[in-house]
């Protein structure tokens, strides 16, 4: 068997089908919203076309049982991503971000918001089944910086919901209460202030901002352009916030045409919250030049009473007691 190494938990298998496309097993609720996800994606042909794919997993299939759980089929991809130890270059930040940022706009086209964004979330078009942990770190390391057709997809719906496709992403809402759900590692702080509701499409913007403020921010000098793309995806103001698909097409008419020599240049993975916690930290990164330039899309300063409310949120019971009164007296 080529996965004898591999370590497998109860809810998890590997296969492969009558095709001989290795596979990937999971046991899902079969009235759950992942079920439910994951069979309407199953049915949209972009998702499975070479040409089209828009870096979302596509399921293979959902095999439902008579009993309360369904058999979810993926390709056998990876999440071993190692994004510090991998990504050694300019081209390979700029595929990730190209990648999770057209999954992302993908899936809120189709109006599903992810809810659990992060890099634990994200697989690569690699797998090592039949080697060590550390053979398939260098395998995947050489894949990432040498394949040109290299891959990156967003996964995992466990936390997602799908709304009715006449719905505004600017004013989507759920109860606040839901964005306590998932890892909360790129979690904005939006819901720390106690309001009722949230956008879970702004929501899942943030954190994708969050995870490339987190890894790239020390790319700025080099690339400047990646400033005003995390300002615009992580700003406090969720109404000013990209959607999707404007920080995608931000993407493609700043970032996508780069000279082959900035492309080239290497850079050391430095990644820490500082920059997400304090936008100017990445901001003075900038050159002065850069910074006049895309100064339209700086995050202003947080309102004092954004601060105080954050800050009273942080206490025992702090959160519930905002929610209450806000939710009461609606504001």
């Amino acid at each position: 068997m080529p996965y004898r190494r591999r370590a497998c938990r109860s809810r998890y298998a590997y296969a492969q089908d009558t095709h001989g496309r290795d596979l990937f097993l999971k046991l899902i609720g079969k009235d759950s919203v992942e079920c439910d996800t994951n069979k309407y994606l199953l049915d949209l042909d972009e998702l499975h076309g070479a040409d089209t794919f828009p870096c979302v997993m596509p399921p293979v299939a959902v095999l439902d049982t008579p009993h309360d759980f369904s058999f979810l089929a993926m390709p056998l991809w990876t999440d071993n991503l190692e994004i510090v130890h991998n990504f050694g270059a300019v081209c390979d930040i700029l595929r990730f971000i190209e990648c999770t940022l057209t999954g992302l706009s993908f899936l809120h086209d189709h109006r599903v918001a992810h809810r659990d964004i992060s890099d634990h979330n994200m697989l690569v078009n690699c797998y090592c089944p039949d080697v060590d942990a550390s053979g398939t770190k260098e395998v995947i390391q050489q894949h990432i910086r040498e394949n040109k057709s290299v891959t990156y997809c967003l996964f995992d719906f466990s936390m997602s919901i799908r709304f009715p496709s006449d719905t505004n992403i600017r004013t989507a809402c759920r109860p606040s209460t839901e964005a306590w759900n998932g890892s909360p590692k790129y979690h904005p702080s939006d819901y720390w202030r106690g309001k009722p509701t949230y956008n879970p499409f702004a929501f899942d913007v943030a954190c994708l901002g969050n995870v490339f403020l987190y890894f790239f921010s020390h790319a700025i000098p080099t690339v400047p352009a990646l400033a005003p793309l995390f300002a615009r995806m992580t700003t406090w103001d969720a109404d000013q916030r990209f959607t999707a698909q404007e920080a995608l097409r931000f993407y493609h008419d700043h970032l996508a045409n780069l000279p082959e020599l900035t492309l080239a240049t290497e850079l050391l993975i430095i990644p820490g919250f500082n920059t997400a916690e304090n936008p100017d930290l990445f901001w003075q990164l900038l050159p002065v030049g850069e910074q006049k330039r895309w100064e339209r899309h700086r995050v202003p300063p947080k309102p004092w009473g954004h601060k105080l409310l954050e800050w009273i949120a942080t206490f025992e019971y702090g959160w519930d007691f905002l929610y209450a009164i806000r939710n009461t007296l609606h504001v």
